[in-house]
């Protein structure tokens, strides 16, 4: 037997009802008979994050499962010489406390991902790409907003930090600078120290990554002018002084080879009643739609770019939608489009933050935890595959992703990728596909054959009403030439 049930078997001696709760005093004695080392200072602090129920009890069983899974990042060497992506976990698992292991991608089976990071737990859970990892981690170490507009937000903002950290070496000094603005805009608008507020998130970890990435290094990187964007300067020290950063400096594994922790801290500032007032006022300006807006350049009319798969998702839900360009509305902290405004004032940018505001707006996106952060990151993949599409690259690269869908709905064991339900992340992950069936510009064509259950998936997709829809209206996901089958 585990640990875990093991310590899971002891509290549930105290618990005759079976309910997963207990007392607060019940479980402080727990606690001390556990670890008599505990003073009462640190014995107050683990009760103060423990879920509570209404009824004032404690969820011993959230708190033994937060604690006690074991954690598995998968990254190349098993982490020894650099973590890459997986810093912003690395972090996010000290500040909660919880242990982990580094294993290399030849040491474990984790189904259906293209490319490390990869996390894993002994309760099932297993999610690639850095967004779907800090969301899974921010919903088990209670570090995830709970607020409706906020969680969206942290997904679009974790995504943003991922396209940062992409552009590192090839940005140019002024993108830079407009990375360093959108962070400085994302810290006036929270009404607290952190990006979504009063509490540190895992988000606020992602979004740490792009910002420290180069502090070791020197090349195009300028320090964070504390004049121009003081929020900023301000943030990231606040955020070198949080235990996951310090943790992990301690560990000294950084982003990448011979990179090392930057160490300096500056003065806190905090937001004005002005900035968070700016917030508010933001919000009440998207509410005044009374259907959704769909931005995109040009208002999508030459062509609809990632906004194709979203414009499918709210065409099968029978959504009522209408597109408009950048110019033509008030949106909050985005960086480019697509982005979505809702009729309730939800509006936020990436195209799989948006998947997931449509998929539970409208009823098309998995409810349970894993199964949802399963889902985020299949439009993440599905993002990534598009974005290897458009580039034309390499025949082997997109074998690779093919050979993905094909274990995803191996896994699935139903029609779509995530069981016999369409979700929003199906739609997502089509995009790409139909891309392969368009002019082939400089790339080879794919033998679809070595597929057969994308083939079959791919053929009830275009059987959907958000496909049909969108055939219907001939828009087409890129200039020039290419025509729906």
């Amino acid at each position: 037997m585990s640990q875990k049930n093991n310590i899971l078997k002891l509290f549930r001696q105290y618990d005759p009802k079976n309910t997963g709760t207990m007392p607060a005093e019940v479980f402080r004695s727990l606690l001390t008979a556990l670890d008599p080392s505990f003073t009462s200072e640190e014995l107050e602090d683990v009760i103060a994050k423990v879920p509570q129920k209404e009824d004032g009890q404690l969820s011993y069983e959230s708190f033994v499962s937060r604690v006690m899974d074991e954690i598995t990042l998968v990254y190349w060497a098993a982490g020894k010489n650099f973590c890459g992506r997986s810093l912003a976990a690395k972090m996010s698992l000290a500040q909660a406390g919880v242990a982990h292991l580094y294993k290399a991608p030849d040491e474990v089976e984790a189904p259906a991902t293209r490319f490390p990071p990869k996390l894993m737990t002994l309760s099932g859970v297993s999610v690639s790409q850095a967004t779907s990892i800090a969301y899974m981690l921010g919903l088990q170490l209670n570090m995830w907003p709970t607020d409706r507009y906020l969680k969206y937000k942290a997904v679009q903002y974790c995504l943003d930090a991922m396209d940062w950290i992409a552009e590192d070496g090839s940005a140019t000094e002024e993108r830079v600078e407009c990375w360093k603005a959108h962070y400085e805009d994302a810290l006036k608008m929270s009404e607290g120290d952190f990006m979504l507020g009063k509490t540190v998130t895992t988000c606020d970890f992602v979004m740490l990554m792009a910002c420290v990435l180069a502090e070791g290094e020197a090349h195009y990187y300028n320090p964070i002018d504390k004049t121009r964007y003081p929020n900023l300067a301000a943030w990231v020290s606040l955020m070198k002084c949080q235990k996951g950063y310090k943790l992990a400096e301690a560990d000294g594994q950084g982003m990448r080879p011979n990179w090392k922790f930057a160490t300096q801290r500056e003065t806190d500032v905090r937001p004005t009643k002005k900035d968070i007032a700016k917030r508010v006022t933001a919000l009440q300006a998207l509410s005044k739609f009374k259907k959704y807006a769909l931005v995109y350049h040009d208002a999508g009319k030459p062509f609809v770019g990632r906004s194709w798969g979203l414009m499918m998702i709210l065409e099968e839900a029978g959504a009522q939608y209408e597109y408009k360009a950048v110019e033509d509305v008030e949106v909050p902290v985005t960086f480019a489009p697509p982005m979505i405004i809702t009729p309730k004032g939800v509006g936020v940018s990436q195209q799989c933050a948006i998947a997931m505001v449509l998929g539970e707006e409208l009823n098309l996106w998995p409810t349970e935890p894993a199964r949802s952060a399963k889902a985020l990151q299949y439009c993440g993949d599905g993002a990534d595959f598009y974005a290897d599409v458009s580039d034309a690259k390499s025949e082997g690269l997109i074998d690779g992703w093919l050979q993905v869908y094909e274990e995803s709905l191996e896994i699935s064991k139903g029609k779509f990728m995530l069981g016999n339900s369409l979700s929003a992340c199906d739609y997502i992950r089509l995009v790409p596909c139909l891309l392969l069936e368009g002019p082939a510009d400089n790339r080879t064509p794919i033998d679809m054959d070595k597929y057969p259950k994308t083939v079959v998936w791919m053929n009830l997709m275009k059987q959907q009403k958000g496909y049909e829809a969108a055939a219907a209206a001939g828009l087409s996901p890129k200039p020039g030439g290419w025509k729906y089958d």
